[in-house]
Order: structure tokens, then C-alpha cells, then sequence
């Protein structure tokens, strides 16, 4: 994960005047990443390249997903994919 934009700027991330964090990840295929997402919280996942499985959901190039009601999210490389989280509020 690589923060690129929150509301407190941290990390070396764009700030941005909104309740969010947005991670920018490339993944190799087969490579994969979890991220706990609190319980007051949703979320948003773009793939803008390749293909992934979020929670064993088949996500390709232009998908998009949102999320709640989910404490842990296992992000999966089906092919060398790049995508976006978003994290809000």
C-alpha cells in the first residue's frame, strides 16, 4: 500500500480536506494485501489495471467495488494489477 492522499497529510500524502485515505498499490500476480477496515467505515476499490480477487470477488481493468459491513478485506493479484483504495468515512 502507498498513501497518496489523506486528511492529515501523513506519510508524505497529498492532504486533503475529506474524512478518507486513498492507497494507490501495483501488485505482481499472485501477490496479495489485507486491510482492516474498522466497522464505521467503507470503502471503494478501482482496479485501473489487471485483474484481482477482493474477498474471493472477480474485479478487472475499469471495476470498481464498494465495501461495508466488512472488518477485513484480502486483495489478490490475478494477473500484475494496479488499483486504488479508498478508505472513508
Amino acid at each position: 500500500w502507498g498513501l497518496i492522499m489523506s486528511s492529515d497529510g501523513r506519510e508524505g500524502s497529498l492532504h486533503i480536506h475529506q474524512d478518507v485515505n486513498i492507497y494507490l498499490a501495483d501488485l505482481d500476480q499472485g501477490r496479495e494485501l489485507q486491510y482492516h477496515l474498522p466497522s464505521n467505515r467503507y470503502g471503494w476499490v478501482q482496479v485501473m489495471k489487471g485483474e484481482i480477487n477482493l474477498n474471493e470477488t472477480y474485479l478487472a481493468t475499469g471495476d470498481g467495488a464498494a465495501i461495508r459491513d466488512v472488518s477485513t478485506l484480502h486483495l489478490e493479484a490475478r494477473a500484475g494489477s494496479s488499483f486504488i483504495f479508498m478508505d472513508l468515512n
